[in-house]
């Protein structure tokens, strides 16, 4: 007899697990279906969404940057961009600090030649706004995103020419050019960010941070007057996106994309509702990580404001200071805070200069050492002279 209760409650349990089995298969297809449905529902009108996305971003053509570059774009010959005469050392030569055209005249006989590209990348910088096209219905989903890769590109290409044309400028003493070329870069770079794309958004901090760490030489080093450190001081972006609205944005167009995009080919509706929550969570991590990107850029501006309180300094009373309390009151307060870990910017002085850093986002002191992504952000330090034979 008690065997025979327990082969009862064994059936019992058994019976009872089927149940919870079949109904935890039928929410899962319930699941599913809805999320497929959502899906099927939403992309008929992905259009629609991209046309609404538009209209709240139209610019009238005088106004909009976008026009100037899309010209330049049309007639863009990327073998001048990227001639044979810079070969890699070349190349970084002239992109990481100051060089004269004695020293590289084929160099800058070709910067000279691309003045007329310059002089059409001024003209769009000095319009506030810029507004590319989210989407054209025209094209193909992939031939426009692969378009609008290409030109990003190309737009990081002309900021590395500002670039090297300015550090020439430095170099031949021709300040007030070098920093027009320099600012040229870094609005540059916040016209790629007025554009709701991930990629936009990270180029456009390229082009700016760029700038900003070659505009330091101009600051630290040159003979520079206080006419030109209040143009760099309010020259500088002294202002923030919305980053909660503009990573919403961008969530928002780069899902319609994914709706675009040809399906994927997966069998059973189990597998999409996989792949669909499987490109939700990296489109998450991907944005995060653009945030922790756009705060090191802050970074890189304050450092900038930083340097110009302390070269105030050393011309008043001819030396640095002994520490950055010195210089606090000339400064807005949230300028000394380091935006990628709310702590303060670590300054130290050297035999004959400093050193200034943020600690990243691990807030980890490695000496302005940078080994990764969370790691110090070095603003300044003075090049050791070399030694003499």
């Amino acid at each position: 007899m008690p065997e025979q209760n327990q082969d009862n409650d064994k059936l019992q349990i058994a019976k009872h697990a089927k149940k919870r089995l079949w109904l935890t298969g039928i929410i899962a297809v319930f699941i599913v279906a809805a999320v497929i449905g959502y899906r099927v529902l939403t992309s008929k009108s992905a259009d629609e969404q991209f046309a609404a996305i538009e209209a709240a971003r139209a610019i009238p053509p005088e106004e909009n940057a976008a026009i100037i570059y899309n010209q330049l774009l049309a007639d863009y010959n990327d073998a001048k961009l990227s001639p044979a005469l810079l070969d890699p050392s070349t190349d970084d030569l002239t992109l990481i600090g100051p060089w004269s055209s004695k020293d590289y005249p084929e160099v800058a006989q070709w910067i000279r030649q691309q003045q007329g590209l310059i002089t059409r990348l001024l003209e769009a910088t000095r319009k506030d706004k810029c507004s590319f096209s989210v989407y054209d219905p025209a094209e193909g989903i992939e031939e426009h995103i692969a378009k609008r890769v290409s030109r990003m590109m190309t737009m990081r290409k002309w900021a590395r020419l500002l670039v090297r044309a300015a550090n020439n400028d430095v170099a031949e003493g021709r300040t007030d050019q070098a920093l027009q070329n320099y600012f040229c870069a870094v609005r540059m770079g916040e016209h790629a960010r007025q554009q709701p794309i991930a990629i936009d958004f990270l180029t456009g901090i390229g082009m700016e941070t760029l700038a900003l760490q070659k505009m330091r030489i101009i600051i630290m080093e040159s003979d520079v007057t206080e006419e030109h450190l209040k143009t760099i001081e309010t020259t500088l972006p002294q202002t923030s996106h919305n980053w909660t609205e503009d990573s919403q944005i961008m969530l928002e167009v780069e899902r319609l994309y994914s709706r675009k995009m040809p399906p994927e080919k997966l069998d059973g509706l189990l597998n999409q509702l996989k792949a669909w929550l499987r490109r939700s969570d990296e489109s998450a991590a991907v944005f995060n990580r653009v945030h922790e990107i756009y705060l090191r850029l802050f970074t890189e501006r304050r450092g900038n404001r930083i340097l110009i309180s302390l070269r105030r300094y050393r011309d008043t009373h001819g030396h640095w200071p002994e520490n950055l309390d010195e210089i606090k009151s000339s400064l807005p307060e949230e300028i000394l805070t380091d935006p990628q870990n709310g702590g303060p910017f670590v300054f130290r002085l050297t035999e004959d200069s400093f050193i200034l850093y943020g600690k990243g986002k691990n807030n980890i002191d490695d000496n302005g050492i940078y080994k990764g992504p969370l790691d110090d952000r070095l603003i300044w330090q003075a090049k050791m002279p070399k030694k003499k034979d």
